[in-house]
């Protein structure tokens, strides 16, 4: 089906309604009917009409859109808000629509998309690392090569890094082994995070797996399929496909919940189903386990504040699996964020694009973290804790961010003996 009838036959759903408003973020802070889901829906049907033309407003509405999808989930027509707004996006890119934001693309954030292990997006690590260890990232800021390098609204977020290095190809099992698994480490996260993909491995091989971490990867594609691009994203989800789809392993385990939610998708995965079957969130895989076993009897006695993602919430509807996972832990005294149904702005390069709505959106959730006073926030996005870290900071809190995995690695003490890597 042609993009613009496919615009025009999801937009027609629409009722207008307005049970989504309540839930938009962006709608929440401008009160702007053009910042709504109905509005948008509107826009593009009009632009898939040829009854609008691609003006620098109207662009700018359709893309301070944050794709979180949270009006799905109130929309009693079942409107397809996400593909629609991808398929609009796609349709302004073909037209070439001027706005500001559209022109702007984070080189970093294209290299790291083109592979995992890119010799310029390692050297880009080293950097940065280099910078950060001296005290000097604020030269990069000076200097214009923070922008230049598309990490200006990164770098007060950014955990402390590690000089860059591969993972090994397979790291076997501890225990008795029950299985095999891939891991999917994506592309940022393999230089922003790469603390959560250390404490996945130790943790998976902790309790059996032995985790492959295949060659070949490249970025799950939600990048480019949000941004317009949907032939890239069809192009790195077929090579993510052929690295993927060894036969060595049972599961493929994803980190970072965008990107499962793009893997898991239909019409994501290049044709692959079977990919797509293969695929499991890992704090899915691991709020299946009976941790009893393998956590210590104490009370940890942390005060966790649990985010949940978009991604997880309004995505993959599968809010509680965190939860049930976190309360195995002795002594941990959870709490949900407040309004974790409203999207935290670290939505994929929105804090780069949109830094003063991302900014809005960041600080009505450190006035619920100064409610709650927690040790720890803990969230599956690597967006939203970049987000979250630089408001911390920013606030001058005390408060950790991480992965519900990091936080099981630390609980079980499983970096304190490192499984010997094949």
């Amino acid at each position: 089906m042609e993009i613009a009838t496919r615009i025009r036959t999801e937009a027609e759903r629409c009722v207008a309604c307005g049970l989504c408003l309540p839930l938009c973020p962006t709608y929440r802070l401008t009160r702007n009917e053009a910042e709504s889901p109905r509005g948008r829906i509107a826009l593009a049907r009009a632009l898939a009409t040829n009854e609008l033309r691609a003006t620098a407003t109207l662009t700018a509405h359709l893309d301070r859109c944050l794709a979180c999808r949270a009006c799905e989930r109130a929309c009693p027509s079942g409107v397809a808000y996400g593909a629609l707004i991808d398929d609009t996006r796609a349709l302004l890119a073909m037209q070439d629509a001027p706005t500001a934001s559209r022109k702007f693309r984070p080189r970093l954030v294209r290299r790291l998309a083109e592979s995992q292990s890119t010799s310029r997006a390692l050297l880009r690590a080293r950097l940065l690392a280099v910078a950060q260890r001296s005290g000097h990232l604020w030269l990069l800021r000076a200097s214009g090569m923070a922008r230049l390098l598309g990490l200006d609204a990164l770098l007060s977020g950014m955990p402390r890094l590690s000089p860059p290095s591969p993972w090994p190809a397979l790291t076997p099992a501890r225990s008795p082994r029950r299985g095999a698994l891939a891991l999917f480490v994506g592309c940022v996260a393999n230089v922003l995070d790469r603390a959560t993909i250390d404490a996945a491995i130790q943790v998976l091989t902790h309790i059996g797996y032995d985790v492959h971490v295949p060659p070949g990867q490249k970025c799950c594609g939600a990048m480019a399929q949000h941004a317009g691009d949907p032939g890239a994203a069809t192009a790195l989800a077929g090579a993510n496909a052929d690295a993927l789809g060894g036969h060595e392993y049972d599961r493929i385990v994803s980190l970072v919940s965008g990107c499962t939610a793009h893997l898991l998708e239909p019409g994501h995965t290049a044709g692959s189903a079977t990919m797509a079957e293969r695929t499991i969130d890992i704090v899915s895989l691991l709020a299946a386990e009976d941790w009893r076993q393998w956590l210590p009897a104490q009370a940890s006695n942390t005060r966790v504040a649990v985010h949940v993602p978009c991604s997880v919430s309004h995505v993959l509807r599968r809010p509680d699996e965190v939860f049930v996972l976190l309360r195995q832990i002795p002594g941990l005294a959870l709490f949900p964020l407040p309004e974790n149904d409203i999207c935290c702005g670290g939505a994929g390069l929105y804090p780069l694009t949109e830094p003063d709505l991302a900014r809005r959106l960041r600080e009505a959730k450190m006035h619920h973290l100064a409610d709650l006073e927690p040790d720890v926030i803990v969230t599956s996005s690597l967006g939203c804790a970049l987000q979250l870290r630089a408001g911390i900071r920013a606030t001058g809190f005390n408060i950790k961010v991480m992965h519900p995995v990091t936080l099981l690695a630390q609980l079980i003490g499983a970096s304190a003996a490192p499984a010997t890597a094949v």
